[in-house]
């Protein structure tokens, strides 16, 4: 037997587990030269954007982008907005974690998708109606800090992200979201994926020039890959990284997947969501997917968990979700998809009424142990995946 620690919240718990039939799945380590992070900010090019006149777009809590070393490294003296798309606004702790201790001293704007007032830009060819942040259009310049990791129906996050849904109207949201439904809007997929697609026509109706800075996060938390250049360019180059970083080829199908969502991706289920989807590539028809996620948020939109206690059987909630669209079912309807093929439990501060209540099981750390030695001893297999919301995992058969 061995030890090992799990992550959760900022911290972890032990385990003990068996040295055979247990393995760890995670993505490749970069080449050191791919983190241009020093030398893109002492560019011409970055500090031309990194004045007042200047609005720098940035991610909300939920992300594990740098935002922090960017400015203080770059020396930016721009206005910010926080890209929450239709997230909840950031807690003043997560306003810490974005910008430092000292963020009451910055010019911060939140994005509500709700409130704030927006101008209208047009429609896309998918019928889009594109609406940003009035704030985006009184600025000469804009700035994107985003990172890309893979993202479970738009291909990758970062770079457009930051517009589309970041400061973008809600209807905006939920119609680039409803194309979220197609089979081709998938994990580490750009061309052809139409979430994607839809969202770069979007964010090409905005005339304003726009430098977008797209940060690789490592498993260790730090910068493994910078790019910087125009929203398609940066992103597609740190596309093709984050795709060696974040996925890994699984052997075989695993009785057990225990998933963790990985700080700060852990704030609600919502959120944490992603890491089932991952999970879910490796586990056997059957299987048992564990998230450990501490969900200190709670559950997340009221949208998402209304359809998941209130039209019963998976069955009733994917037939429900592609008459009656809303933004946060898609998220609703892909755990209802795992829980036809999986069971799921949950290690997480959520009450056990409520987790029971959406068809997933409350799991302490020992039972956790209890299940791995069992099947280990039974000759099961165990897979194990530290940051399963950014690991995608690549099998050759099909689940069994």
């Amino acid at each position: 037997m061995r030890t090992i620690e799990i992550p959760y919240g900022e911290s972890h718990f032990s385990i003990r587990v068996p040295c055979e039939r247990f393995d760890v799945l995670s993505g490749r380590k970069p080449d050191p030269g791919d983190n241009r992070l020093t030398e893109i900010l002492h560019s011409r090019e970055f500090r031309h954007y990194a004045d007042k006149k200047t609005l720098c777009i940035v991610n909300d809590g939920t992300r594990p982008t740098r935002t922090r070393d960017v400015i203080d490294q770059g020396g930016l003296d721009c206005d910010y907005i926080v890209a929450t798309g239709a997230h909840a606004a950031p807690t003043a702790e997560e306003l810490a974690y974005i910008f430092g201790p000292e963020f009451r001293c910055k010019r911060i704007q939140i994005h509500d998708a709700l409130k704030s007032p927006s101008s209208f830009l047009g429609d896309t060819a998918r019928g889009t109606p594109v609406r940003f942040n009035k704030a985006v259009f009184r600025y000469q310049r804009i700035l994107i800090i985003g990172s890309v990791e893979p993202h479970w129906f738009a291909g990758f996050s970062g770079g457009r992200k930051g517009l589309l849904p970041g400061v973008s109207a809600f209807e905006t949201i939920e119609k680039n979201h409803y194309l979220s439904l197609s089979s081709e809007a998938t994990s580490l997929k750009l061309h052809g994926n139409p979430v994607h697609e839809d969202m770069m026509e979007a964010v090409r109706l905005l005339d304003t020039p726009i430098l977008s800075l797209n940060l690789v996060i490592g498993n260790d938390n730090d910068t493994v890959g910078a790019f910087c250049g125009t929203l398609e360019d940066s992103l597609s180059e740190a596309a093709k990284l984050a795709s060696l970083c974040y996925s890994a080829d699984v052997a075989q199908h695993a009785d057990i997947v225990v998933a963790c969502a990985p700080f700060p991706m852990d704030a609600d289920l919502y959120q944490a969501q992603k890491a089932l989807v991952n999970a879910s590539r490796a586990c056997k028809v059957g299987g048992l997917i564990v998230l450990v996620a501490q969900c200190r948020n709670g559950i997340g939109p009221r949208a998402f968990y209304d359809l998941m206690t209130t039209h019963g059987t998976p069955e009733h909630i994917l037939a429900y979700t592609k008459e009656n669209y809303k933004l946060g079912y898609p998220k609703a309807a892909s755990i209802a998809k795992i829980l036809l093929r999986h069971q799921v439990s949950v290690i997480s501060e959520l009450p056990s009424d409520q987790l029971l209540a959406i068809g997933l099981h409350t799991m302490t750390p020992v039972e956790l142990e209890t299940s791995i030695t069992s099947v280990s001893d039974d000759g099961g297999t165990i897979l194990y995946i530290p940051a399963a919301s950014v690991t995608v995992p690549r099998t050759s058969t099909p689940t069994t």
